[in-house]
């Protein structure tokens, strides 16, 4: 009988399972407590956006849009905790500091403040902007406001500041210096009327690329400087009456700035009274089609650069120098007439202008010129041989006060009527 013999198998032990552990159990308290502290920021986030506003006086005035009234979580007034919609609409007086704590996601901030005539400073630096496109109007008509302060807060996403500080009219330093305004494509009215603003900073490491700046600083009456140089203006296309009524404005920066896509420059430095010399020498103005005003009332200008203006587009020059009394000459040889239909007024009261040189082209599409020379008391003699007179209409009192003036080359001006 044969016999079969099997290998010893050992029996196996029951593998120990391993905890189910993350990492070692001596930092599991310190996780724990790192996901307690996670969720109460969570918790505090949904109220850790804020603004805090200085009001003075009496007020029975709504002092936010009703738009955001929803928005809001908290208001303390003075570090008490307040009613929010009574408190919103009604404050006593004295000074109050007014903590807003909002809640949710803010994506429009358009009017928030607008015509809130009693804050004197507004603390956005603890803003949550992170979803904000548009601020149009934002402080509009907060005319005792004279602080803004802006810290770090987040913008990136903004395209609209239209308007922002309107007749904000004692507001007196602007600082964009650390915002995020790469996304920025309209900047018109922005400071329009704030008559005591002396400092705007656009020194932004992410400058905007702007569409339009029209009458960015209108009537900033007490403004003596600007840079503006930080700010892409390669796609603007209104630059229409940017520093009008700047009375004190001394120097203007353009840096690099490019103009090639402007169709307007109208009233652009009307009425800098101060202004004693523009650098225009990078300026581009192929594609204007109105200089009316540019230059009007800008009685300290001394000389005018103009050698590089491209003008075949222009159409309207009314005004364009007048009142340009301290200017002794104007060489606009290079220049092109052939589209221009009215130069009403255009060297009118250029006290001291004694030369004025027109270039060859002709321009057979004027039909106005009154008053263009009038008051030119120093105008002993003007060429205008290669201006077409066929189809102008009105020459009324061209040459009116023009006490010097002896001679007029019209060329052949047999077609004048």
């Amino acid at each position: 009988m044969s016999t079969l013999s099997f290998p010893f198998i050992p029996k196996k032990e029951p593998r120990k399972r391993r905890p189910n552990h993350f990492f070692p159990l001596n930092l599991q308290p310190f996780f724990f407590l790192f996901l307690l502290s996670m969720l109460s920021m969570k918790i505090s986030s949904q109220d850790s956006s804020q603004i805090t506003l200085t009001i003075k006086g009496n007020t029975d005035q709504r002092l936010i849009n009703d738009a955001f009234i929803t928005k809001i979580s908290k208001v303390l007034v003075n570090g008490n905790e307040e009613n929010c919609k009574e408190t919103c609409d009604k404050l006593g007086g004295g000074s109050n500091t007014v903590i807003i704590k909002f809640t949710g996601d803010i994506t429009n901030c358009n009017d928030m403040f607008n015509g809130y005539e009693h804050i004197t400073t507004a603390n956005l630096e603890h803003f949550d902007a992170s979803q904000v496109t548009e601020m149009k109007y934002m402080f509009q008509g907060c005319s005792n406001l004279v602080t803004i302060t802006f810290g770090n807060m987040n913008t990136h996403l903004v395209y609209n500041m239209e308007y922002l500080f309107q007749k904000c009219s004692k507001l007196k330093t602007v600082d964009f210096h650390n915002l995020d305004i790469s996304g920025v494509r309209k900047m018109d009215f922005v400071f329009a009327y704030c008559s005591e603003l002396e400092e705007v900073s656009f020194k932004s490491t992410t400058p905007a690329t702007l569409e339009s700046i029209q009458s960015l600083f209108l009537f900033c009456t007490n403004l003596k400087s600007v840079d503006i140089s930080p700010l892409k203006t390669t796609d603007v296309t209104d630059m229409s009456s940017v520093f009008k009524e700047c009375n004190n404005l001394i120097s203007i920066t353009f840096g690099d700035i490019d103009t090639s896509r402007v169709n307007t420059m109208s009233d652009m430095f009307s009425n800098c009274f101060k202004l004693s010399s523009i650098d225009l020498s990078k300026f581009v103005t192929s594609s204007v089609t109105n200089m009316e005003r540019m230059f009007n009332g800008c009685g300290s200008l001394t000389e005018l650069s103009l050698g590089n203006f491209q003008t075949a587009n222009v159409i309207t020059m009314n005004y364009m120098f007048n009142g340009c009394s301290q200017l002794e000459s104007l060489d606009l040889s290079n220049w092109n007439f052939a589209r221009v239909e009215v130069m009403n007024y255009a060297f009118a009261a250029c006290e001291k202008l004694k030369d004025i040189k027109f270039g060859s082209t002709t321009s057979p599409n004027l039909r106005e010129l009154s008053y263009t020379f009038s008051g030119c008391k120093n105008l002993d003699f003007i060429k205008l041989s290669n201006f077409d007179f066929r189809n102008v209409q009105k020459m009324v009192y061209t040459f009116s006060d023009c006490h010097k003036l002896t001679s007029v080359d019209f060329g052949n001006i047999n077609t004048l009527l």
